[in-house]
């Protein structure tokens, strides 16, 4: 049901992988552009995945190379217009699953005066199964909570993560880093807790589960490793309204590797 994942989004990019996109999307407000000095990830690996990334003029993502332990490598793809993206994916499995047809077309995403988003949309196609569009609240600074709204899960009727900062560090693993500001602003600041609380009919609320983060930096303030704690406190995922007497518990260390700024 939730993804433990400090920035999961899918990376994708053009087709011409190797050529460099030259048309910027019609933005007046300036919420797509990232900075020359921007520090752009290269790579991130984790036991999960590794994942290679390229970019283009702008900065903006244009590629990810995706390899699961033994599995088929991934790559994804898409092409910037002024109002709109157009996402491809080389995989088969992946694009009957998440891309009808290896191609899907999204709109940009409509975001605040501070350009953060206020409803999130998964650009892969795939989403929480038994969800609506997730409501997504920020302070102008950092992003505050998600709210996702039950269709017919088990009684659950809404979901909550609430997340916490430490206000003295900056996020270096941001939308900016990552080239996909068509996905808004990230918090400026470091993710340090999330909890969720699930809502059960009208009055019962349970904490279902807790993660907190730390990290590790380089010479230059990057984020180099981000560990995640995570405590599931109720081990039914499939009904997280019922307690259960045990908790599961996991970690999970992500690293990042960047391009040097020229």
């Amino acid at each position: 049901m939730k993804k433990f994942a400090i920035i999961i989004l899918v990376m994708l990019s053009c087709l011409a992988a190797c050529e460099k996109q030259t048309q910027k999307p019609n933005n007046t407000s300036g919420c797509f552009d990232i900075s020359d000095g921007t520090p752009l990830i290269k790579t991130t690996y984790s036991r999960l995945h590794y994942a290679a990334y390229e970019y283009d003029n702008f900065n903006r993502i244009i590629k990810e190379t995706i390899k699961y332990p033994m599995q088929d490598t991934i790559v994804l793809h898409y092409f910037y217009y002024d109002d709109s993206l157009v996402i491809k994916s080389d995989y088969s499995y992946y694009s009957i699953n998440y891309l009808s047809n290896s191609s899907k077309t999204f709109p940009y995403l409509n975001i605040d005066q501070n350009c953060f988003l206020t409803k999130y949309t998964d650009y892969s196609g795939a989403s929480d199964e038994g969800f609506t569009s997730i409501r997504v609240n920020n302070n102008g600074v950092n992003y505050t909570s998600h709210e996702y709204y039950a269709l017919n899960y088990g009684g659950v009727n809404k979901i909550v993560d609430s997340f916490y900062y430490d206000l003295t560090k900056t996020n270096t693993i941001g939308f900016r880093n990552f080239g996909i500001t068509f996905s808004g602003q990230s918090s400026d600041n470091l993710l340090t807790k999330t909890v969720t609380k699930v809502k059960f009919g009208n009055t019962n609320i349970f904490e279902y589960d807790t993660v907190f983060y730390d990290y590790e930096f380089d010479l230059d303030g990057r984020i180099i490793q981000a560990t995640s704690h995570i405590t599931v406190y109720d081990g039914v995922s499939s009904k997280p309204h019922i307690i259960t007497p045990y908790i599961l518990t996991d970690t999970l260390m992500k690293f990042f590797t960047y391009y040097d700024n020229p």
